[in-house]
């Protein structure tokens, strides 16, 4: 992969990041079932997931 596309590659998972976070906990405070709590967990577990995944490719090939 060149830089471009880690770069876009990171730009995706950042947004990823973003929405499975916004759909775990904005989306289960508004359901209607109020057993929300594996879903709760999915997305703090997987949100991060991806944002660091972003992070390490956004930093990949830079030197410092």
């Amino acid at each position: 992969m060149n830089q471009k596309q880690r770069e876009n590659v990171a730009k995706y998972l950042y947004d990823c990041s973003k929405l499975i976070l916004s759909i775990a906990v904005i989306g289960n405070l508004l359901s209607l079932h109020k057993n929300y709590s594996f879903d709760l967990l999915w997305g703090a577990l997987s949100g991060p997931v991806f944002f660091l995944g972003a992070y390490f490719l956004d930093g990949w090939g830079v030197q410092s």
